[in-house]
Formats: C-alpha cells, sequence, structure tokens
C-alpha cells in the first residue's frame, strides 16, 4: 500500500500506486509479496526501491523470462519510467492513473507493431537464456503442448512450458529450418 494509506489518508493516488506495483508485476513475473526472498528483498517494493529504482537497465536482470520483454526493451523503459512515478511516496509528486493513457497507448500501440518487424527476421530467441539460433547447439519440443521455445540446454531443467506453462512429459529435438 501507499505510505498515505497507513496515515488514513484516502484519494485516487492510493490506485496509483496500485498501479505501478502491477506493472512491476507484470515487468519481473513476481508477485508483491515475495514467499522466498528476491536479491535479499522481502518484497517487490523494496526491489524496486534499492535494486531498480532509477535505471530501466537493472531491471533488465529480473524481467520475467516467461514474457518476451527482449522484444520490447523500449517499452521496458517507458513502462518503468510509468512504474517509477506511479511509486512515487510523496502523493502529491505521484500521477493521476488517468494521466498515463496517453503513455500506456503509445505502449501498446508499438508492441502491436513488434510482432511485424520481428517477424521479418528468421532468427528465434529461447525462451528461456534468450539466446538466439547462432549461440545455441539446438531447439527441442515440449510435449503434450508441442511448443518449439527452448534449447536443448535450458530443456533439460523444465518441468512446465516457458510458454504455456503445461506440464513437460519430454523434450525431443526439434530441427527448423
Amino acid at each position: 500500500m501507499a505510505p498515505e494509506y497507513h496515515r488514513g489518508q484516502i484519494s485516487t493516488k492510493l490506485d496509483a500506486f496500485a498501479f505501478g506495483l502491477v506493472i512491476l508485476e507484470a515487468l519481473t513475473g513476481y508477485p508483491v509479496i515475495f514467499t522466498a526472498p528476491v536479491s535479499g528483498k522481502p518484497d517487490l517494493m523494496a526491489l524496486f526501491e534499492e535494486d531498480l529504482a532509477g535505471s530501466p537497465d537493472q531491471l533488465a536482470a529480473h524481467l520475467d523470462k516467461r514474457a518476451s520483454w527482449h522484444q520490447h526493451r523500449e517499452r521496458v523503459s517507458v513502462l518503468h519510467d510509468v512504474a517509477e512515478r506511479c511509486l512515487e511516496s510523496r502523493r502529491h509528486k505521484r500521477p493521476e492513473v488517468s494521466d498515463l493513457i496517453p503513455e500506456l497507448e503509445e505502449v501498446r500501440r508499438g508492441a502491436e507493431a513488434a510482432p511485424l518487424s520481428a517477424a521479418a527476421g528468421p532468427c528465434r530467441e529461447c525462451a528461456v537464456c534468450l539466446q538466439g539460433d547462432a549461440e545455441i547447439s539446438g531447439w527441442v519440443m515440449m510435449r503434450p503442448c508441442g511448443h518449439v521455445c527452448v534449447c536443448r540446454e535450458c530443456a533439460a531443467g523444465l518441468v512446465e512450458c516457458p510458454k504455456c506453462r503445461r506440464a513437460v512429459v519430454e523434450c525431443i529435438s526439434a530441427y527448423l529450418n
């Protein structure tokens, strides 16, 4: 919760604070309160305040590997900036959620356009280690879902598909042209 909530100060700025945490959850895949410490931090807010605030580059190490954030680096930077403004501890400096709509619409438009440019190149990336075709030794297809989204090395430790989260029964070598 926003700092002012504990003092009984209620306003729409509470929503902006919560929205900042939702953005961080979406980017990192971490819950707001950790069941086990991440980088020695007990929760997402502590991780942000101590490690991620001020630099979108530091966020890169914590991006959710199950998402395709690597294709959206500039949008990650914009979302980091929005989250940082939303998580401002001083209520009067925090934006209203409605004021963020133009920025969020721009992020949406960019994300919708990205698959068109990404589809132009033949290079695929492993959903776990993010290495491309040139850097990996081979691909595997996970069964029963059939997804081919991880390299042979990363597949060895998977219990569920990073794309659909179904349990992996077996991995079969896949030969892609």
